[in-house]
């Protein structure tokens, strides 16, 4: 049986979790707020901890509502708003606008908002820009605003 060295370890923990380093640094960065926030001795050079606190402790997720530049609205969900409308970015024609984005639990939250507006869906997670959709885009504006 073969052993890894501690160099060898880390090359593998490396490969395992596959990530960006903004990605790690916004892990350990969420790691470090929870460690405070719970009392939790944690070595945020021990990726290991750092992954099995961030499972523990679920980073949070956020609805949001980017529009197109035909008016049509997509409310998903991501951990980072910002960056996920940078990435359908690439693959969109038009300018996309983030119009808002708030924590993703009840009454707001993407699945129960996605069946609250299932009559004016176009495709996926996209939809029309009625009265029903404007009306949940304010909600989760204000309810960004009031968090």
């Amino acid at each position: 049986m073969y052993f890894l060295g501690k160099g060898e370890l880390r090359l593998e923990l490396n490969r395992k979790y596959m990530i960006s380093r903004k990605k790690r640094a916004r892990y350990i960065k969420n790691a470090y707020l929870i460690s405070k926030e719970h009392n939790i001795t944690i070595d945020l050079n021990d990726w290991e901890q750092v992954w099995n606190l961030l499972d523990k402790f679920d980073e949070p997720d956020y609805v949001y509502a980017i529009q197109d530049g035909s008016g049509n609205i997509k409310i998903g969900k991501s951990v980072n708003p910002h960056q996920r409308m940078n990435s359908l970015q690439t693959s969109h024609a038009t300018k996309l606008v983030m119009l808002g984005y708030c924590l993703n639990q009840l009454p707001l939250e993407e699945k129960a908002l996605h069946k609250r507006l299932k009559k004016d869906r176009l495709e996926g997670e996209w939809f029309k820009p009625s009265v029903d959709v404007m009306l949940v885009v304010k909600e989760i504006i204000y309810s960004s605003r009031s968090n």
